[in-house]
């Protein structure tokens, strides 16, 4: 890494930290990922990437950045993080992350390619466009990998959200599942929480990663889930999907549009 890499790498990072995000990750973190990922398509077939295996922090080969590069996902969360934070900690009230899981975002093992961005993004606005005027979200659509006590096995599609302009109640109620998706006591679809540090819930809703979420019951006799990698064909699948996304895809604003390196706030009707 040349010393110009580094000085722009502990900027960053420099940066972040006042945020409160501790772990944002290095460029050599990201050249090792990087190394890992074109190793697992480097034998067989090989998705249509446009030249991503020749991607560096500085430089990108490919004529439209990808959501599985992790140079081009690492530049478009540093630009997004602190955009976001910018906008959203000068905001007068409580902030809210807002964590929904639907099961119509389900997807079986090996259809991940076949998941609905648009679709998911549409609910949240119909859902949101409820609220008040003057609410503004910043976050993204990820998957994990679940397994169930009956050792089901599927994608789960989690939406991850900073909120601010609205109050928990008027959330709750907003993002509540249609009654015929409620069947399950344990199920959590649903989870508000405020925000006590931006920084981090930020780079926790932008992340590009995904996790085996093994369910099991704990002392409590509630049903919970411990967090696992994925397995090397699961892995495949997920970074197969990412490759076939521009940078930025995965992304879910409401109330604000992001304007080279600034997130502006817009009218609801204008989402």
């Amino acid at each position: 890494m040349s010393g110009h890499d580094r000085r722009i790498e502990s900027a960053q990072r420099t940066q972040l930290k006042l945020f409160g995000l501790l772990d944002f990750e290095t460029l050599q973190e990201c050249r090792a990922r990087q190394t890992k990922l074109v190793r697992q398509f480097s034998q067989g077939r090989r998705p249509s990437t446009n030249h991503w295996s020749r991607c560096e922090s500085d430089h990108c080969a490919c004529d439209l950045c990808l959501d599985g590069c992790w140079f081009a996902t690492r530049r478009y969360r540093f630009q997004t993080i602190t955009a976001a934070y910018s906008l959203l900690s000068t905001h007068p009230g409580e902030l809210w992350f807002v964590s929904v899981a639907h099961p119509k975002w389900e997807r079986p093992i090996g259809k991940l390619s076949e998941a609905s961005i648009n679709a998911v993004r549409q609910w949240i606005y119909r859902r949101f466009k409820r609220l008040d005027e003057g609410v503004t979200a910043v976050g993204a659509l990820e998957f994990s990998l679940n397994v169930e006590l009956n050792g089901a096995t599927f994608w789960a599609g989690h939406v991850h959200l900073v909120v601010a302009g609205a109050n928990k109640s008027d959330l709750k109620e907003a993002c509540q599942l249609e009654n015929r998706y409620r069947t399950k006591s344990y199920v959590r679809p649903v989870d508000i929480r405020q925000v006590h540090n931006l920084g981090r819930q930020l780079g926790y809703s932008l992340k590009r990663f995904a996790q085996r979420r093994l369910a099991y019951i704990d002392e409590q006799g509630r049903q919970n889930r411990r967090a696992l990698p994925l397995t090397s064909l699961e892995q495949r699948e997920f970074d197969r999907w990412l490759l076939g996304l521009p940078v930025g895809a995965r992304t879910i604003l409401f109330g604000c549009r992001l304007h080279g390196s600034q997130l502006r706030l817009v009218k609801a009707s204008e989402t």
